[in-house]
């Protein structure tokens, strides 16, 4: 007996796009895990599960999002000490992996009407709206009316 159809642990057992990131690479890691869970979500509504096929090229994209993300963060952290070259160099490598990320989340063939990135975009809020205690329809204000900012003011954020 596998876990039930519902459970979302059977969707990723034994695989890891994350790894092991250092602390203070943690929030790169929960924006994988963010953009990952999109995608997951869009498939699943689209077609009402993911096969072994979707779930690689998932891995993939959500690989070469972190390496799109850890180039970026390098590159901002240590700018001025990095001579034109390797500014280049890391920007390059940014956009080589964005370019390798589309073309995994391609090859998925998700069949929505606008672009993939809108869509794991709009997800990827609505996730973050939830996880706030906003309301997404709302405009971005809780259940109880008060604004993003008035919420994490009181969150002492």
């Amino acid at each position: 007996m596998g876990a039930p159809k519902e459970n979302r642990n059977r969707l990723r057992h034994g695989l890891h796009a994350s790894g092991g990131l250092p602390p203070e690479c943690r929030n790169v890691a929960k924006s994988v895990g963010a953009y990952r869970r999109a995608l997951e979500n869009t498939l699943l509504a689209e077609r009402g599960g993911i096969g072994p096929v979707e779930a690689g090229l998932i891995a993939s994209a959500a690989r070469w999002e972190r390496y799109s993300l850890l180039a970026a963060r390098w590159l901002r952290e240590h700018y001025a000490e990095l001579t034109p070259d390797q500014r280049l160099k890391f920007a390059g490598e940014t956009a080589r992996a964005a370019t390798n990320r589309d073309a995994a989340v391609g090859k998925l063939k998700l069949d929505i009407s606008s672009d993939p990135c809108d869509v794991v975009a709009r997800s990827l809020a609505e996730g973050d709206a939830q996880a706030r205690g906003l309301d997404h329809d709302a405009g971005g204000y809780g259940s109880d009316g008060r604004g993003a900012h008035e919420l994490e003011e009181d969150s002492g954020e």
